[in-house]
């Protein structure tokens, strides 16, 4: 959580997230599952926490059903991990191997599905009727995303707009819920709550945007390889439609070649047509549009303050990894065709 984690009130929220969440491991009835929950839970930034915290500081009310809301979209995200390492054939995250990759495909679908269960029945539980409706929607758009996204799995002719259709549906609807959740439970203003919906959903947009360059060949560390899976994010698509018509059959064999060599001949061709400079100018337009919407919320008051700028500053954390992805690109552009293989290389 970086410069974040020793901010009260977000050290009170992580803290209570996670016991709610290992409440619902430790319920499990299977020693297996329990510890494969644990492994899988373990690391990550708990970014959708921080979030969720920090909408819910610009509300003027109190409520005790944040760690609830909290813990049910980190259950809801780690599901979606578990089922999307399945569809991706994803094999290591955070240095460890995938559900999928430990315990098997049958396995890691069905723990992704209790994971589902337990999310939807923190919801019900523990928040109000309307928030319910609102998480519910959530993944059913969700769910509609993911299975655009394999139809046009392997798709030359995949349109940004497609693809911005899939990435709003599928990341971006997420965040919005996380960014508006607390505002929703603290706050009856449904202009404030229109704001913060909308600064997560250009978070959203401008996280998965990074996401997408990162995994674009799996060369980087934990990173998927989305090329060799078929899926053709923003800098693929940019870059078919930027090269002339001799560039794209040289661009087709090698993506369907995806060796070393191939490797940095696409990125030599994503710099020579400025994909990269694309991709850098896209995300920051969407962090600006995020950080736009945060100025209808007044400062002076301490926790809103706080609140405030740990929202800009998730912002600031975004684009300076989108630039540090680049960097490493141009990087691996500049380097010989005869050099040998690689390990995958970190950003951090």
């Amino acid at each position: 959580m970086n410069n974040f984690e020793h901010i009260p009130w977000l050290q009170a929220l992580v803290k209570d997230t996670e016991s709610v969440i290992h409440e619902i491991f430790e319920t499990t009835g299977s020693a297996a599952l329990k510890e494969l929950l644990k492994s899988q839970h373990s690391g990550g930034k708990r970014l959708r926490p921080m979030v969720v915290g920090a909408s819910a500081q610009l509300g003027d009310n109190e409520t005790q059903a944040l760690a609830y809301g909290s813990a049910a979209i980190e259950l809801f995200h780690l599901a979606s991990l578990f089922h999307d390492d399945v569809l991706d054939r994803t094999e290591s995250r955070r240095n460890r191997l995938t559900s999928q990759k430990e315990v098997g495909i049958s396995k890691s679908v069905l723990t992704g599905d209790y994971l589902l269960a337990g999310s939807i029945h923190l919801m019900v539980k523990h928040l109000p009727a309307e928030v319910v409706r609102y998480f519910l929607d959530t993944i059913q758009l969700m769910i509609r995303s993911e299975i655009t996204s394999n139809k046009l799995q392997y798709n030359w002719d995949i349109t940004s707009k497609e693809y911005f259709d899939i990435i709003a549906n599928k990341t971006a609807v997420l965040f919005a819920m996380a960014a508006s959740i607390g505002i929703r439970l603290t706050s009856s203003d449904q202009t404030a709550i229109r704001h913060m919906s909308a600064f997560g959903h250009q978070l959203g947009i401008a996280y998965q945007l990074v996401d997408d360059l990162e995994d674009l060949m799996g060369v980087i560390e934990d990173s998927d390889n989305d090329l060799a899976n078929g899926y053709f994010s923003l800098p693929m698509i940019e870059l078919l439609n930027a090269a002339p018509k001799h560039n794209k059959t040289d661009i087709k064999k090698y993506v369907q070649n995806l060796n070393e060599t191939n490797r940095i001949h696409l990125l030599k061709l994503m710099r020579t047509f400025s994909i990269f400079k694309t991709m850098i100018a896209q995300i920051q337009k969407h962090l600006d549009a995020a950080k736009k919407e945060l100025k209808y919320f007044e400062a002076g008051e301490s926790k809103k303050d706080s609140a405030l700028a740990v929202l800009a500053g998730l912002c600031e954390q975004v684009s300076q990894k989108a630039h540090k992805i680049v960097r490493t690109y141009e990087s691996m552009a500049d380097r010989k065709m005869a050099e040998p293989p690689k390990k995958k290389l970190a950003i951090a």
